[in-house]
């Protein structure tokens, strides 16, 4: 049963990785959605002033609080966005 686990687990990991592959290659190449570039200007502007208005659509604050962190982690770019 060990084993069989071991490879489940190697599989899952295997696929994990290669969807984050293909999600991040290229990246840049694709345009935003416009509700996408949205959140983004929100979490961006909310990267800046530190002022957070909630928005239904948007969900709740955890969002702009985690792309808050990784802005002024790694600055503001399409990955992080």
């Amino acid at each position: 049963m060990s084993e069989r686990r071991d490879r489940t687990v190697l599989a899952v990991a295997g696929v994990t990785l290669l969807a984050l592959v293909v999600r991040f290659v290229a990246l840049d190449a694709r345009p935003f959605h416009w509700s996408e570039g949205r959140v983004g200007y929100w979490a961006l502007r909310f990267a800046e002033t530190g002022v957070y208005d909630y928005r239904p659509v948007a969900g709740g604050p955890l969002v702009f609080v985690a792309a808050r962190w990784a802005i002024g982690l790694f600055g503001a770019s399409d990955a992080i966005a």
